[in-house]
């Protein structure tokens, strides 16, 4: 990380975005900038601009290499979730509580990513 600490406030929004924007030009490393994304989402999110927020999202996905449809059909959407259920229930709960916890750093911050997708 560059060593910048960004800081969303409610009442200066569109500093906070001048902020992200020069940190997204400084990044590094991918997971720099997905995680300047990630809080330039979190601005969206606070203005109500939530179709910004999803493709802020889906961009900071990209960079992790994940990808991500952002607007699936029913039926797409349908299947993913009948494949992850699947797949959960081919494991079972209590083997999957006893997984490890992901100790890569990308997967970590993809599955931030996600979790904020999914609000």
């Amino acid at each position: 990380m560059i060593g910048v600490v960004l800081t969303v406030t409610t009442g200066d929004l569109e500093q906070s975005e001048k902020l992200i924007a020069e940190y997204i030009e400084q990044s590094q490393s991918p997971g720099d900038h997905a995680r300047a994304l990630r809080i330039r989402a979190n601005n969206h999110f606070l203005r109500n601009e939530f179709a910004d927020a999803l493709k802020a999202l889906v961009h900071a996905l990209n960079i992790l290499d994940v990808e991500m449809d952002p607007s699936p059909t029913q039926d797409v959407a349908d299947k993913m979730f009948e494949d992850v259920k699947n797949q959960i229930l081919a494991i079972g709960y209590e083997e999957l509580l006893k997984l490890p916890r992901a100790t890569d750093p990308r997967i970590d911050l993809a599955v931030r990513l996600l979790n904020d997708a999914g609000k």
